[in-house]
């Protein structure tokens, strides 16, 4: 009988002693529901080419009856993650895995036959061979330790409401990387670094940005199609945010919210959520993205969107442009301008098998986002008055700096409190730049030379 010593919940079991089936990132229940338990000893998903082919090399370690490895990948994702290819890297040609010896990894490629394949017609030939076979050299049991964790370097700061910042879409990225390992929440067991409650406001016109930093056009042609349309595609794939949205819920949401939206442009009810009652709760493959919303706004037609749980690391930027390619889709129907994707992501986070790569990014990398950010809450003019009791002035005008809204006037102090107490949801950087011109207005006062705000 195979025990698992690691992720031991999430596998599937079957009354073989010989073979074990990674599914890469192919539903483990759906290749499940093509074999008999006789065919398999174990089988489980393999998503991240680090600690989870550590996890499949261990577990074997530690199950010498094992003969047998099929290696499944027929998701896009395997080859985006590359997990299925860096197993068969260590097995077939040997590459060093980290927390596993050499002479160990030697071990099992004596012993272990490998069975690479793509297809469901392939996964039953594969089946049929690793069952005919026998094993090639006995090996003993091996018990792998679990490798040190990585140590914490997230400084103090609140985890929650954090909103990337940037001039283009993998700025944006850039910065809610860095936030995250520079404040980001940890909670064990989860192997990762997380924020709650990010909020990415993404202006349809936005730039992509380096297209070093973006997937593959291959890839994102084909992630865009799988969320635009119905995801139609090999029955092993399983679902789609596509088939989702437009066809496993009963209905095409979409033409629904279109529909809705054409009757009553303003409607608050345009609403498509992805997430099953009945069958998500105790799925091991949830959907990420649960709901989405379109909605009119001055800026056109915005489309909110919601992720339960975001992989900040390996898909923020797909779904970011997979969803804008929603939101134009659905604004051509209805003959409106496009407005903004705004994404919540409930529990943003980054993996800890990716944080080294994304570390070596966000170092070699100069994101063009500008030192300050225009402030949606306005803008602020400060000058002098000449009267000698209340010297200074400042004046709130518009975001857009067409309308003067209030003004105050008093000395530099009465202005510093001013905008403590009214103004303190100014962005950051908005109220650092106030600071720094209330000490220039300031010396400008007491030296009697002229101040011109910079």
């Amino acid at each position: 009988m195979y025990q698992a010593k690691y992720s031991k919940d999430s596998l599937i079991y079957g009354s073989s002693e010989r073979v074990a089936i990674t599914t890469g990132w192919t539903s483990r229940e759906t290749i499940a529901d093509h074999l008999q338990p006789e065919d398999y000893a174990v089988i489980g998903n393999l998503y991240s080419p680090t600690i989870g082919v550590w996890q499949v090399l261990a577990n074997l370690l530690s199950n010498p009856e094992i003969d047998a490895l099929i290696v499944y990948a027929a998701s896009d994702l395997d080859a985006t993650s590359c997990s299925s290819h860096a197993l068969l890297q260590a097995l077939v040609c040997g590459d060093p895995v980290e927390g596993i010896s050499r002479r160990w990894l030697d071990e099992l490629r004596a012993s272990v036959r490998v069975y690479p394949c793509g297809t469901l017609q392939a996964l039953r030939e594969a089946v049929r061979k690793a069952k005919g076979t026998h094993n090639r050299s006995p090996r003993p049991k091996r018990l792998v330790e679990p490798p040190r964790p990585l140590e914490s370097t997230v400084l103090p700061g609140s985890p929650i409401g954090f909103q990337p910042k940037g001039d283009s879409l993998t700025d944006v990225w850039l910065d809610l990387t860095a936030a995250i390992l520079r404040l980001g929440d940890r909670r064990d067991p989860v192997d990762a670094d997380e924020l709650s409650h990010v909020l990415s406001v993404i202006p349809f016109d936005l730039p992509d940005g380096d297209p070093a930093l973006l997937p593959s056009q291959e890839f994102l042609s084909r992630y865009v199609r799988q969320v635009v349309s119905c995801g139609k595609g090999e029955v092993e794939s399983g679902y789609t945010y596509g088939s989702r949205l437009r066809r496993d819920l009963g209905l095409d949401q979409i033409d629904v919210m279109v529909n809705r939206l054409r009757k009553d442009p303003f409607s608050r009810r345009s609403v498509a959520t992805l997430w099953n009652p009945t069958e998500d709760g105790d799925s091991t493959a949830p959907p990420c993205l649960t709901q989405i919303q379109a909605v009119r706004s001055p800026q056109g037609l915005d489309l909110y969107a919601t992720f339960r749980s975001h992989d900040i690391g390996a898909a923020y930027l797909s779904n970011l442009i997979a969803l804008r390619e929603l939101l134009r889709g659905v604004s051509d129907e209805l003959g409106v301008t496009p407005g903004r994707l705004i994404v919540v992501s409930q529990n943003a986070h980054i993996y800890d098998h990716d944080k080294p790569r994304i570390t070596s990014i966000i170092s070699q990398s100069k994101p063009t986002r500008k030192r300050f950010v225009m402030d949606e809450f306005g803008l602020v003019l400060l000058g002098v008055t000449g009267d000698p009791k209340r010297p200074a002035s400042l004046t709130l005008l518009s975001a857009d700096g067409s309308s003067p809204l209030e003004t105050h006037r008093g000395t530099t102090a009465k202005l510093k409190k001013v905008i403590l107490e009214r103004y303190n949801h100014f962005s950051p950087s908005h109220l650092l730049y106030l600071g720094g011109e209330l000490e220039r207005l300031k010396a400008s006062l007491k030296s009697g030379t002229p101040y011109r705000q910079s």
